[in-house]
């Protein structure tokens, strides 16, 4: 038998038997996938849709708005009106640089799938923390149990 086979077929036994180190995992992946899937289609907006990656960019400001989103949908949080309130001047500065963009000032080509394309990837960048501080427990919680993986 070869020595690796067997290191192999050691872990992923491991790995079968132990929910913390799936739950890991799990959350090293997703993290993983978000952060590509919001890579690939920041890409698409520009490549694709022909949009400049300073409109992109611009669409990409609202990022905070899509945090807000994922937090009240998947996390359950509350947030006060005061944080919502804050949501409003980033809002109407990127209506409004969108507005001059388009508006002949030497503007640059904004396309509707483009504008998706970059408001989903500002979705995947947004969960970004949610798998990261459930990484940041996993490894709290196998710290305290003397394991030393994350």
């Amino acid at each position: 038998k070869l020595q690796g086979s067997n290191g192999i077929m050691s872990l992923l036994q491991n790995i079968s038997n132990n929910i913390q180190l799936k739950l890991t995992l799990f959350n090293i992946m997703g993290l993983s996938l978000t952060w590509s899937l919001g890579f690939i289609l920041f890409n698409a907006s520009t490549s694709i849709q022909g949009m400049s990656p300073s409109s992109v960019n611009l669409i990409r400001c609202l990022e905070p708005l899509a945090s807000l989103g994922i937090g009240i949908l998947v996390r359950g949080d509350a947030f006060s009106p005061e944080v919502v309130l804050t949501l409003v001047p980033v809002c109407g500065g990127v209506i409004l640089a969108s507005y001059m963009r388009e508006g002949g000032n030497g503007g640059t080509y904004m396309s509707t799938w483009g504008v998706v394309l970059a408001m989903i990837s500002n979705v995947c960048f947004s969960c970004r923390p949610y798998f990261t501080q459930r990484l940041q427990t996993n490894y709290t919680k196998s710290k305290k149990k003397g394991r030393d993986y994350g």
